[in-house]
């Protein structure tokens, strides 16, 4: 009888660590000095973008990204498990933005005017019709 419940114990044991999900924290920091996309993503060694650390993120993993805006395309390979779902997160009270690269304005002697579209002195960022910028903004 003892040895039948070992064996039990053995096969738990053994399945466990086949089927347990070990979810882990991945840490992604732009600023931080040694982040590198080659990195195993620990809070020490910081992926520096976010995409490494999707490939790397496991059911139940967890993506804490910290302080920055990060322009990456960011394609989710999945959702984890229905009790071990895989999150992406800021990192405490960290701001983050995702996918928008944030630019000065251009000196005023780059600005175009647009005849016949604005009625008064306004100051517009020009766009064209598909959406992508011009790359400078419109004195109306």
């Amino acid at each position: 009888m003892a040895i039948g419940r070992l064996a039990v114990a053995g096969v738990l044991a053994w399945s466990c660590t086949v089927w347990c999900v070990q979810a882990k924290d991945l840490f992604v920091d732009q600023n931080h000095p040694q982040a590198r996309d080659d990195n195993p993503g620990t809070e020490a060694q910081p992926f520096r973008t976010i995409p490494p650390a999707v490939e790397a993120v496991k059911p139940g993993d967890t993506i804490y990204v910290k302080a920055g805006v990060y322009s990456d395309v960011i394609r989710l390979k999945g959702y984890g498990r229905p009790r071990h779902p895989n999150r992406l997160t800021a990192w405490k009270e960290d701001r983050v933005v995702i996918g928008s690269t944030l630019r000065d304005l251009p000196p005023a002697d780059h600005w175009e005017p647009i005849p016949d579209r604005c009625a008064g002195p306004a100051i517009f960022g020009s766009s064209r019709s598909d959406g992508n910028s011009l790359g400078h903004p419109v004195l109306c």
